[in-house]
C-alpha cells in the first residue's frame, strides 16, 4: 500500500546547470516526487484544522466526507449495541473519523481516489471522455471471449459505483485494499471495542468474512488489464481507454503503485507522467497526445527523442519512493 515516504538526496534536487530539456525534466521529476513526500502529513494536519485554505476547499471537503462515511459504516457494523447508542453514536463517529484521518496510508489512498474522481470529471467535461463506458470498455464488453466480456462488464459496474460514491464523497469499506481494510478494523477496535471485546470480535469477524478484495474496483481493473496481455497498451490511449483503465495500465506496465500513476496526472506531476509513458514504450507522438489532454500547458519539446523506455523506467525506479506498512 502506498505511503509517501521520501529521503531525497541533495544531488537529486540540485538545479540543472545546462539547458538540456531531458536534464530539466529529470530535475522536475525529482521536485515532483519530493512534493508528494509531504502530501499525507500535510493533509493529516489540515483535516484537523478549520478555516484554512492551503488546500482547496473541494479537496478537503471530499476527504472529510470519505472519512466520515467510512466511520459511519464501521460504526454501524462494529459498534456495540446499547440502550444509549443514539446518544453516544455522534461522539464515537467523530472520534473514529478523526482516528482514520490520522492514518497517512489511508489518507494517501483517499487523496488519490479524490484526484482520480476530479480529473475524470474534468476529462469528461473538457474532452468528452466518459468516466464509465469508454470506447475500449465497450469493445471489451462486446468481446467474443465470454470470460473477458464478463470481466469487463463487472469492471464497468464497479467503475459506475465509484463515480456515484465519489459524487457523494463516500468510500465503501469493501473497496479498500486488503491492507487498509485490516488497518481500519484495528483503528475501529481502539475506538469501539468494550472491555471484553466479545461483541466487537463477533462483528469484525463477520465483516472480515464478507470482505473480498478481488471484487473491488481497483482489483477488477488490474485483472482486466492483465487479461489483455499485449493489448494492454491500448488502454494508454487515454481518449479510447478512459482514465480508470489508463491509470491501471500505466501502473501495470511501469511497476508503479496505481496511486502514483493517478497522481502523475495531477498538477506539478507532469514529469512523472511523461517518464511513465515513455517507460511504457509510448512514442514521442503518443506521449505528446496524452500530455496535451492532461497537462496542456507543458511543452516537452525534444526531451524524449533519444530516451529509451528502459532509461525512463530506470529513472522512475531510482526515485526514493517506498511502499510499506
Amino acid at each position: 500500500m502506498l505511503r509517501y515516504v521520501r529521503a531525497m538526496s541533495n544531488d537529486a534536487m540540485n538545479n540543472p546547470t545546462d539547458t538540456d530539456p531531458l536534464t530539466a525534466l529529470r530535475a522536475e521529476l525529482a521536485r515532483g516526487d519530493q512534493a508528494l513526500a509531504g502530501v499525507a502529513p500535510v493533509l493529516v494536519h489540515l483535516l484537523g484544522q478549520s478555516g484554512q485554505s492551503l488546500v482547496s476547499d473541494q479537496t478537503l471537503a471530499h476527504l472529510r466526507g470519505m472519512m466520515d462515511d467510512l466511520a459511519g459504516q464501521l460504526l454501524t457494523q462494529l459498534a456495540p449495541q446499547g440502550a444509549d447508542g443514539e446518544t453516544i453514536e455522534p461522539v464515537l463517529k467523530h472520534d473514529l473519523a478523526n482516528r482514520l484521518s490520522g492514518n497517512t496510508q489511508l489518507l494517501s489512498h483517499c487523496f488519490a481516489l479524490c484526484a482520480e474522481a476530479q480529473l475524470s470529471q474534468r476529462l469528461e467535461r473538457e474532452h468528452h471522455i466518459d468516466q464509465v463506458l469508454s470506447p475500449l470498455m465497450q469493445e471489451l464488453i462486446a468481446s467474443s471471449d465470454e470470460a473477458l466480456a464478463e470481466l469487463a462488464m463487472s469492471t464497468m459496474v464497479a467503475q459506475g459505483r465509484f463515480v456515484q460514491t465519489q459524487s457523494r464523497m463516500a468510500l465503501p469499506i469493501q473497496e479498500l485494499p486488503a491492507e487498509l481494510f485490516r488497518q481500519v478494523i484495528a483503528i475501529s477496535q481502539a475506538v469501539l471495542a468494550d472491555d471484553t471485546n466479545e461483541q466487537f470480535e463477533l462483528s469484525s469477524a463477520k465483516l472480515k468474512e464478507q470482505f473480498d478484495e478481488a471484487g473491488s474496483r481497483i482489483a477488477l481493473l488490474s485483472h482486466l488489464i492483465t487479461s489483455l496481455r499485449g493489448g494492454a497498451s491500448a488502454a494508454l490511449n487515454l481518449e479510447h481507454g478512459g482514465l480508470a483503465l489508463f491509470a491501471s495500465a500505466l501502473a501495470s506496465m511501469t511497476g508503479q503503485p496505481r496511486e502514483l500513476a493517478v497522481l502523475g496526472c495531477s498538477e506539478q506531476q507532469h514529469a512523472r507522467l511523461a517518464f511513465g509513458l515513455r517507460a511504457a514504450a509510448l512514442s514521442s507522438e503518443q506521449i505528446e497526445r496524452v500530455m496535451a489532454i492532461v497537462h496542456p500547458q507543458i511543452d516537452l519539446s525534444s526531451a524524449f527523442t533519444n530516451l529509451s523506455a528502459q532509461a525512463a523506467q530506470d529513472m522512475l525506479s531510482q526515485l526514493p519512493a517506498r511502499t510499506g506498512r
